[in-house]
Order: C-alpha cells, then sequence, then structure tokens
C-alpha cells in the first residue's frame, strides 16, 4: 500500500485498494478503539480480517481515520465525527455509522481547531475529470488510477 497526503482536508491514497464497505471501516474503527485493552483485542483483529469481517483495506482506513483524520461537527446533523478524504471520497466515521459522499448534499465539516471543509460530493469529482479530459488537460494528483477501488 502507498499512502500520499496531499491537499488541504486530511487526505490519502491507498494503491492497490481493496473494496471498502462502511460497515467493515466502522467494525474496524470499533476494534482500533478497544485496542487499550491489550493484546486479545489485536489477536481478534486479525481473526477479523481472516474470516472476512472486514478486510485490510477497511482496517488501514479505519487506523487512518483514527490517526490522522481531523475530528469536529457536521452542524446540519448536529453530530461529531473525524474526517478523512480517502481516494478521493470523503469519508465520516461517527460513533455508531460511516458516512460516505452519498450521504450527505452541499454540507459542510467544522474542525475543532477551526476553520470549515466543504464537503465533496462524487458528482464533482466526476464533472472535473470530465471537464479535464475535454480540456486535453491532466486531471492532476486527484485522477483514479485502475488499481484504486473504494466503493462505499
Amino acid at each position: 500500500m502507498i499512502f500520499e497526503l496531499q491537499e488541504e482536508v486530511p487526505s490519502v491514497e491507498i494503491l492497490p485498494c481493496e473494496e471498502c464497505t462502511k460497515s467493515g471501516i466502522l467494525s474496524a474503527v470499533k476494534d482500533y478503539k478497544a485496542l487499550i485493552y491489550g493484546v486479545s483485542t489485536v489477536v481478534r483483529m486479525l481473526d477479523n480480517i481472516t474470516e472476512g469481517v472486514y478486510n485490510r483495506s477497511e482496517a488501514i482506513i479505519a487506523g487512518l481515520l483514527l490517526d490522522r483524520g481531523v475530528s469536529g461537527t457536521i452542524l446540519e446533523w448536529r453530530c461529531r465525527g473525524v474526517l478523512l478524504r480517502v481516494n478521493g471520497m470523503d469519508l465520516i466515521a461517527l460513533e455508531e455509522e460511516v458516512l460516505g459522499n452519498s450521504d450527505f448534499n452541499n454540507e459542510s465539516f467544522y474542525p475543532d481547531t477551526g476553520g470549515t471543509y466543504t464537503l465533496k460530493s462524487m458528482d464533482k469529482i466526476i464533472e472535473k475529470r470530465a471537464a479535464a479530459r475535454t480540456n486535453n488537460s491532466r486531471p492532476g494528483a486527484r485522477g483514479t488510477s485502475s488499481k484504486k477501488s473504494l466503493t462505499v
């Protein structure tokens, strides 16, 4: 796996990336939070990967959410979460749920450190890439590769 931080929003690119589900990422987040209970939790995480509760990419994304994600609030939803952009998709981990681009539309995330992040939608990303192809220009670091995958 290769990680690249970019942009002003905490952001990572994972190459290659297995298909991910919100439930898998949430399960891994809960397991990471339980690591304070000792080695048995680490063993349980490895068992969960082996048993297919979540895959390696979901475990890596969960770890990155907790490590590199920014904590804050979606005021419109009145909920706190952790934001991280993974392969161009905004993910917000809440206590009992993981939200992706399809779950919010033109909303903002307010990090505890100040400032505002406007959450992206896949439509905007697709439009930007289409415009870049039309203009025969390179779509930039946010372009996709066939090795990347994040279906949430």
